[in-house]
């Protein structure tokens, strides 16, 4: 009899219908939606009622039209060598590897400071991660080897399932360390949540995914749109480009998966397919290497694909956006600067390493506390799990930004500002040679930095005075720090 209640149960529950409801906020997972799958994709949400948030009214097809351009170049101002490896405090190598990928990411670096973020003008209660990964980047430079335990021992303020001493997944460590940042952005800035994606950090790394429906009764379509701060790709190709193939081929939604047309009102076939509709200026992109698996609302982390994905020092992503048509493809062209690497059988074993371009243009492998330079070659065998692309990106119209572009005379005038004494030792110099050229950069130096000052033109982030980072002049085009 029990046998036979328990049947009963079973086939009950099998034979249930499953009802599915509409999420409330389009934008809830928007950081996580390529690393899970959602169960009912092509269900559109319900407009959300924005009068809470002030002037806020903008839907996420007019967002995808205004995210602010970088203000800063995606190239380094200045060679330098390679910085320090970081120390491993027990199984923290998935934390150093994704770490020293961040510390040199060029536009990131410029961002940061342009952006001015420090203690002084921190918004975040607790801890910020903005405010470590400043101080982290200066000491990357400046030291041998680096001991994060400013991140080391705060892993659970920044993701709080994860626990010192056991291994995570990097891939996973980067997205809520990414995440932090942006946060602490925002508040910095004075943003709502809603206006998460007009921070300066969402500027370098962040870009929008359009999936598009088309119904092929009535022709219509229909867009959604969501934030992206990576791109995660099956390894369905023998290379990057047939991943970025398969990311963004069209798919046929037909019998038991018909769509229900917006404007139409009615079941039919149709045609769906995502594609890039506002490109990042840094990409980053995770080959799904681990498979997981889940029952009873468990999530066990199953084995490592192990497939070998080729990949260049140069990307164009022309091909994957909503615009296919774009006569400059230049616009989209990216360049490698990091690799990092997963050895082992599973995520929750293994090791994690990472390969980095320096700003003088060589390539080293970061190993933990280990720094060796490599060949470019060796870069591309790898069996990569990230890859970190740098897009041809330079800031071309200054005064679309939160600053003026200078126009030419006003440095006439400040520079016919000078006083009488300071013409006098102009004159004096001339008739020393000798000692005007070995003082003439240091003078040029210390006259343009006062005109920079004067007009504001560090505001820009072409020029800064900060420590450890170096800037072009923006009249001579001479580095000085």
């Amino acid at each position: 009899m029990l046998a036979n209640m328990k049947k009963g149960i079973t086939t009950d529950v099998l034979t249930r219908r499953i009802k599915y409801r509409k999420a409330r906020d389009p934008q809830s997972s928007a950081f996580h939606s390529n690393k899970y799958d959602p169960i009912n994709p092509n269900v559109e949400a319900p407009q959300q009622d924005t009068s809470n948030h002030g002037s806020y009214t903008e839907t996420i097809e007019e967002q995808c039209s205004v995210v602010p351009l970088a203000p800063v170049s995606s190239n380094w101002q200045s060679p330098r060598s390679i910085g320090a490896g970081l120390r491993n405090y027990g199984n923290t190598c998935f934390m150093n590897s994704a770490l020293q990928c961040i510390t040199y990411t060029p536009a990131l670096h410029n961002i940061i400071n342009y952006d001015g973020h420090d203690s002084t003008t921190c918004k975040k209660p607790g801890y910020c991660i903005y405010c470590n990964l400043v101080k982290h980047i200066k000491l990357s430079f400046s030291k041998k080897t680096v001991q994060p335990q400013y991140f080391a021992q705060n892993l659970r303020r920044i993701n709080k399932l994860f626990r010192i001493g056991r291994q995570e997944d990097s891939h996973e460590f980067l997205r809520f360390f990414i995440e932090g940042l942006n946060e602490s952005s925002r508040l910095q800035h004075g943003l709502e949540k809603e206006e998460e994606y007009k921070t300066p950090i969402f500027s370098v790394l962040g870009g929008f995914l359009r999936s598009q429906v088309k119904c092929q009764k009535c022709k219509h379509n229909s867009n959604t749109y969501d934030m992206f701060m990576d791109l995660a790709l099956e390894l369905k190709g023998k290379s990057l480009e047939q991943c970025l193939r398969d990311f963004t081929k069209q798919e046929k939604l037909s019998r038991d998966n018909q769509y229900k047309c917006e404007k139409c009102q009615q079941l039919s076939q149709a045609t769906k397919r995502f594609t890039i509709h506002s490109a990042p200026v840094v990409l980053t992109i995770q080959l799904k290497r681990f498979s997981f698996s889940g029952f009873g609302g468990m999530t066990r982390r199953g084995g490592k694909i192990k497939k070998n994905v080729q990949y260049q020092h140069r990307l164009n992503l022309t091909r994957y956006m909503s615009d296919e048509s774009v006569e400059d493809s230049s616009n989209f062209m990216y360049n490698l600067y990091g690799v990092l690497v997963h050895q082992g059988t599973s995520s929750n074993s293994g090791h994690y390493y990472s390969y980095v371009k320096a700003p003088n243009g060589n390539w080293y492998q970061m190993n933990d506390d280990s720094v060796r330079q490599v060949k470019s070659n060796e870069v591309l065998r790898q069996n990569a799990y990230m890859l970190f692309y740098s897009r041809d990106y330079e800031p071309n119209d200054l005064a679309s930004h939160n600053f003026s572009a200078p126009k030419k005379r006003k440095l006439d005038d400040v520079e016919n500002t000078e006083n009488n004494s300071t013409k006098r030792r102009k004159t004096e110099q001339k008739a020393k040679p000798n000692r005007n050229r070995r003082n003439k950069k240091k003078k040029t130096q210390q006259q343009h930095y006062q005109i920079s000052q004067k007009l504001h033109l560090n505001k820009s982030g072409l020029y800064s005075g900060s420590e450890g980072i170096v800037y072009p002049c923006v009249i001579c085009n001479i580095v000085f720090s």
